[in-house]
């Protein structure tokens, strides 16, 4: 039985993936790379490959880090928050139907700034009781870590947590952290691989407290 849910951030509660994909395109068009919409969803929704990963894919030989793109990433991706970011549908019903039932966390792979402004924009912010961020942790969905550090913000164990994701990565990391897996599934991500989920829903309509209790 589970009696915590930690929820993704992108894909779950916003809508930010073009956003993001825009982002890094321009960043990464300063060095050469264009990266297509689909090679953004496949390689970094989807699987959730590295940033060296993926410039390996590309064939790129410089030595570039991630770091030193992240203020070009960083401008353009506050402004999209700023102007155009909104909720997901249903996302902020999940959070009200579920806040009081359960305490509920938020597990993202993203940088704390950009998960901090989102929640904030989203007017959301109090309904969590515990955050953990990408930046936080040494591996990035779907390695667990972000997931255990929010149980552990939560002084929950993590065998009584469920998480409710998106994509394939994130059922993966709540698996190999010991947690119940929720996939809801977006178009983008709609054809990965979730057979390791606990259970697929097709929209966020349909996660309700008996569902968390029973899993």
């Amino acid at each position: 039985m589970s009696d915590v849910v930690i929820f993704d951030l992108d894909g779950i509660l916003v809508e930010s993936e073009q956003y993001k994909h825009k982002a890094w395109q321009k960043a990464l068009r300063t060095i050469g790379i264009e990266m297509s919409w689909e090679d953004f969803l496949q390689e970094w929704v989807v699987k959730g490959s590295s940033f060296s990963e993926t410039l390996e894919r590309y064939g790129y030989q410089g030595d570039i880090e991630e770091d030193d793109l992240r203020p070009i990433v960083n401008e353009h991706y506050l402004r999209y928050i700023q102007e155009d970011l909104c909720a997901m549908p249903g996302a902020i019903d999940v959070l009200q139907r579920l806040h009081g039932e359960f305490p509920l966390g938020l597990a993202s792979s993203s940088m704390k700034w950009y998960v901090e402004k989102t929640i904030e924009k989203l007017g959301i912010v109090d309904l969590f009781v515990a955050i953990a961020c990408g930046s936080e942790v040494p591996r990035l969905k779907p390695s667990p870590d972000v997931l255990l550090l929010a149980a552990e913000r939560m002084d929950v164990d993590p065998k009584i947590c469920a998480v409710i994701d998106d994509a394939p990565k994130g059922v993966v990391a709540a698996k190999s952290a010991g947690m119940s897996a929720i996939a809801v599934p977006t178009k983008h991500t709609q054809f990965g691989d979730f057979e390791k989920a606990d259970i697929v829903l097709p929209d966020l309509s349909e996660v309700t407290p008996d569902l968390i209790r029973m899993l």
